[in-house]
């Protein structure tokens, strides 16, 4: 089965190219990043990049340390996208059903176009999902459905899964007050 990681590390199968790696964070690192972000104001989890480094983490720790982690376990093979940002979902959210490759579906059949010779431009494509998650919740489990999976993380857990159709995925609606997550994607190093 394909998979993300190095060698020598340890994780769980969960489904089809869907893998867990629990107590990912240094436990100090993963209290100290979860006792900022419950602060964030509502305007902070709803832009663009949370004004993470206005006064709540500084851009030297926690967002380098936990760049640092996936680093460490993640294979050469693939690069981890520097947009990537903590999301909040509120009592009453589900997401529906998507795999994350779908903001790079136009380039990939762009790239089907091409003419040996001709001038182009390297874009990304996503080829795993990640999420981190940094609370207990309620609802709002991971449901697989193409696979028959539904999976509920618990705090300090990371979810990596494949950006393809086979691991299309929508989250359950949430019956506690909030869920709590980081997430970005893996896509070609060379890219």
């Amino acid at each position: 089965m394909r998979n993300p990681f190095k060698d020598d590390i340890s994780f769980e199968i969960i489904g089809n190219e869907i893998f867990s790696i629990k107590n990912f964070l240094d436990k100090d690192l993963f209290e100290n990043i979860y006792n900022k972000i419950i602060f964030f104001t509502e305007e902070e989890w709803n832009s663009v990049d949370n004004k993470l480094f206005a006064g709540r983490l500084s851009p030297s720790q926690p967002e380098d340390l936990i760049y640092k982690y996936l680093r460490e376990i993640i294979s050469n093979e693939y690069g981890i996208f520097p947009a990537y940002r903590f999301n909040r979902m509120v009592k009453g959210q589900s997401h529906g059903l998507h795999s994350d490759n779908h903001d790079f579906i136009d380039n990939r059949k762009k790239s089907e176009q091409y003419i040996d010779g001709e001038p182009y431009r390297v874009a990304r494509d996503s080829k795993w999902g990640l999420i981190i998650y940094f609370n207990e919740f309620v609802g709002g489990s991971l449901e697989y459905p193409t696979q028959g999976l539904e999976y509920h993380p618990s705090p300090n857990e990371l979810i990596i899964h494949s950006s393809e159709e086979n691991c299309q995925h929508a989250v359950k609606t949430l019956l506690s007050d909030v869920r709590d997550r980081k997430s970005t994607r893996l896509n070609s190093s060379h890219t």
